[in-house]
């Protein structure tokens, strides 16, 4: 489903944004950078944007004058100041007129100049604001924030409201002059209940890829139900995201992707604002990268180099990636493939396995939706599928089905049977119920918990794999001994699977030294595109290599060990 792009649709609700965006201009400067203390200018876009945020029920509704937005998300390429906007909104939101007071009367005009229609409904300050601006580095106070001190140190707000340098306005928090503040957060402090917030900013919501980062937002979302007078609500501004991470920002694509903006709010309180760049016809011309980045910053494109742009992408280790998720705004996996169908392919070289044959299993279970499988490896590194385990593609939908879990039992089973099995590595989380007895019927020292989240092992484990196949160390069958060869795209599942396997950076910790590495991941969460045959590989894989260093094949050999 393709992304939603702005423009928004018409304005045709009652709105306080046309007054928000005038007392911006009036009151703010711009913020760090080349235009630094320059007067505030909104252009159409984003003042479209701010109406939308500002939506309001209209007169003789039940909730007449309140907001419909909780929360609104920027979408847009790097260097569209979205850090800028937000710290705008934030100082609006500490002293502008932002909550609905009354409808105004013929000629009505504000405190500042602006002329009101009638009707038009008219705006107050909220009463003892507390803002919050989300940082993603512990020692950074955040882009956001950093706005908000200059625009209220150099601009007109800091000397109309009565703000000043020193205490009112640092690095640590604003102090509102009737009550209220705006303050930094990061992770470690806005990840504590208590807060109430009127209204917060996350700034860079692709970043939230972490655990920690990903509880602070949704610790501080929910702070913003606390305050119902406040009208609370939450700012999200992101870049393109990064597929398969489970950022704050893709999680959004996920839900609001496709819906229809009017739709979105009414239903969901939810704002999605998402511009993108059209496809390049040529990424390799500099001049159809130019005017495909000149579409996706709308009124930006007056003040962006892009022959600059260019040169930046040109350069970067991965151009593709570099263009289309930040200055395209195109989420985009990229070179993110754990292996190629190229590399598999060269190492496709089904054989028998004999009865009796000393091998190593890995198995990943799931319950529902995605797939087990349980992949068996010999020593000298032939992997193949035992059993694989999943919805069939003709199931409609409203009939459930569940992994036939007796059905795997009975397949480990058989394999212990027909095989010498040398250990068996299981991630842990729907076996649950079997490793006990799996453990007590063939032996502890052979049946072992291996937790495919524990980055740290999973990475080394699922590096070793990877570079074991890009060096056609190993080979692989196709064939699966136990259950029926099902194919997706006219592929083994085996081979599909490890296909559609995606890798996800971490930081991992190697003899006191902290080092980034890759574990395999699905492209996003819930795709129908499943890769449980990598992590039972890796697991059958890695299972061989702890066998062989330990001496575990020469033990209790039955039957003869075909090579390749």
């Amino acid at each position: 489903m393709p992304l939603p792009t702005s423009p928004l649709p018409e304005v045709d609700f009652p709105t306080l944004g046309w007054q928000i965006a005038d007392w911006i201009e009036t009151f703010l400067c711009h913020g760090p950078g080349d235009v630094e203390g320059d007067a505030f200018e909104v252009d159409d876009e984003i003042a479209a944007f701010i109406a939308w945020c500002y939506r309001v029920h209209s007169e003789g509704e039940d909730e007449e004058g309140r907001r419909q937005v909780q929360r609104a998300i920027l979408s847009r390429p790097k260097g569209r100041a979205k850090s800028e906007i937000a710290g705008a909104i934030v100082c609006a939101e500490a002293l502008g007129p932002v909550r609905f007071s009354h409808w105004a009367e013929k000629g009505e005009v504000s405190d500042w100049g602006y002329e009101f229609a009638e009707g038009e409904p008219v705006g107050k300050p909220v009463r003892s604001p507390y803002i919050r601006c989300l940082a993603t580095e512990e020692d950074q106070s955040g882009n956001t924030y950093d706005n908000v001190v200059v625009m209220l140190t150099q601009g007109l707000a800091g000397e109309h409201f009565g703000l000043k340098m020193g205490k009112e306005v640092g690095i640590t928090r604003v102090f509102l002059p009737d009550g209220g503040e705006i303050t930094p957060s990061t992770s470690s402090s806005a990840a504590k209940d208590g807060g109430k917030e009127t209204f917060a900013v996350a700034d860079e919501t692709h970043l939230y890829t972490t655990d920690q980062l990903r509880k602070m937002y949704r610790t501080v979302a929910r702070n913003t139900g606390k305050r119902k007078e406040g009208e609370p609500w939450m700012l999200d501004t992101t870049t393109a995201w990064q597929p398969g991470e489970r950022s704050i920002a893709e999680l959004a694509s996920d839900k609001y992707q496709g819906t229809p903006v009017a739709e979105a709010v009414l239903k969901t309180g939810v704002l999605y604002d998402h511009r993108q760049a059209p496809e390049p016809k040529r990424f390799n011309v500099d001049a159809s990268l130019i005017k495909a980045m000149k579409d996706g910053y709308g009124p930006a494109a007056e003040w962006m180099d892009f022959k600059r742009i260019v040169r930046i992408i040109r350069d970067a280790e991965d151009p593709e990636a570099e263009a289309y998720r930040y200055w395209l705004n195109r989420p985009r996996l990229a070179g993110t493939q754990w292996v190629s169908a190229k590399q598999l392919e060269d190492i496709v070289a089904s054989r028998e396995v004999a009865p009796g044959s000393s091998i190593t299993l890995g198995i990943d279970a799931s319950e529902y939706d995605d797939h087990t499988a349980l992949i068996g490896c010999t020593e000298d590194g032939y992997l193949f599928p035992v059993g694989i385990w999943g919805r069939p593609e003709d199931l409609p939908k409203e009939i459930p089905w569940e992994v036939p879990m007796e059905e795997v039992d009975q397949t480990v089973r058989w394999c212990f049977s027909e095989f010498n099995v040398v250990s068996l590595y299981a991630d842990p989380p729907w076996l649950a119920e079997y490793l006990p007895k799996w453990a007590r019927d063939f032996g502890e020292k052979r049946v072992t918990e291996f937790w495919t989240n524990v980055d740290t092992k999973m990475a080394v484990a699922s590096g070793a794999l990877r570079t074991a196949i890009r060096q056609q160390t190993v080979a692989l069958g196709t064939d699966e001994l136990r259950t029926h060869n099902d194919l997706r795209n006219g592929k083994p599942l085996f081979i599909w699977h490890l296909e559609n396997a995606r890798t996800r950076k971490v930081k991992i910790k190697l003899e006191d030294k902290a080092e980034e590495a890759y574990i395999v991941t699905k492209d996003r969460r819930g795709s129908l595109k499943k890769i449980d045959s990598a992590p039972a590989a890796i697991l059958a894989y890695r299972a061989r290599n702890d066998a062989l260093k330990l001496g575990e094949f020469k033990k209790k050999k039955r039957g003869r060990l075909i090579t390749f």
